[in-house]
């Protein structure tokens, strides 16, 4: 999410993009509490509130992984962004448009301390009130916890609460769609044409 958000700017995209794929949406390459815990899911979010207040920009991002790589893809104010990124360390920047891809960063595993939780609750929003499960984050000087809000057996929502620089700030993503299966097709790096410069990758 926003709380952690073209060689220059296609590489910060891609260093910045570890953040997501660590602290947010069940990243890590771990299972989505509650469903089932399987580590394959595909899900599309819309950010709807960020500290108690309506979101008025756009930004909605998709994400699908299968436990060993994640594609994620964000709509913003300012235009799309994507990475694929590999278990073990390598994130690739993607132009989602013409299927080219850039490798960005080596040897920077996912994190391993993004802990699921089977603490249960409930959450109340906008009159209805939410079965939860949360999972929570601490690394590299944040601590994010992820609340899975459930109506009934459908994932609803995820509130994200963080603390990163000694500010606080919370989300409210809406789950607009959620598959426990990974789409192996943008998963699959033979599927990309891989460039040498990130000035290729808008070429």
């Amino acid at each position: 999410m926003k709380l952690f958000k073209k060689l220059a700017a296609a590489t910060m995209a891609a260093v910045m993009s570890m953040a997501l794929l660590t602290g947010c949406s069940g990243g890590g390459g771990g299972s989505v509490p509650g469903t089932g815990g399987s580590t394959s899911y595909t899900q599309k979010i819309t950010l709807v509130e960020v500290n108690d207040e309506p979101y008025t920009g756009i930004y909605t991002e998709y994400l699908t992984t299968n436990g060993e790589w994640m594609y994620t893809e964000w709509v913003t104010d300012t235009g799309t962004q994507a990475n694929l990124s590999w278990k073990e360390g390598d994130v690739y920047v993607v132009n989602p448009k013409n299927k080219k891809a850039y490798k960005a960063l080596s040897g920077r595993p996912w994190q391993t301390d993004d802990t699921a939780t089977t603490t249960t609750g409930t959450w109340e929003y906008k009159g209805k009130t939410y079965r939860t499960v949360e999972g929570t984050t601490v690394a590299d000087g944040y601590k994010q916890t992820q609340k899975y809000c459930y109506d009934g057996a459908k994932l609803a929502y995820i509130v994200y609460e963080g603390m990163k620089d000694g500010k606080s700030q919370k989300e409210v993503a809406r789950v607009d769609e959620w598959s426990d299966k990974a789409d192996e097709s943008k998963l699959d790096i033979n599927n990309y044409i891989i460039v040498n410069s990130p000035d290729e990758l808008y070429s």
